[in-house]
């Protein structure tokens, strides 16, 4: 299966600032974009979770209420499939150049957009 190059360069990013976690592509929701997830036990044995969403940078830097409805569906996926774990959701725009920011995502209800 072949991904875009923006998710390939999350992934590479991912793993490589997370050398001891597991990391893997996954699709929190049938419909929705491939994504990101690392995971790993902490010293008590807790598992803990994070999904990271790749986002193409553009010149526009403007984000559609479509895209963050999206985003808060695949962050409440996640975050309901690992209700025991500690989660954490992040967004990583990446550029052309393959360099990725990092932005934590806090839930919201999507009717508050």
């Amino acid at each position: 299966m072949s991904h875009s190059p923006f998710l390939t360069a999350l992934y590479e990013d991912v793993r490589s600032r997370l050398p001891l976690w597991t990391t893997q592509l996954v699709k929190p929701v049938s419909h929705a974009a491939c994504a990101v997830s690392s995971t790993c036990l902490d010293d008590n044995g807790a598992q803990r979770q994070r999904l990271f969403i790749a986002v193409e940078a553009s010149d526009t830097n403007c984000v559609g209420e479509a895209m963050l409805t999206e985003w808060i569906a695949l962050m409440e996926a996640w975050q309901a499939a690992h209700e025991e774990d500690d989660v954490s959701c992040f967004v990583g725009f990446v550029d052309l150049a393959g360099t990725v920011s990092y932005y934590r995502c806090e839930t919201a209800a999507a009717s508050v957009l």
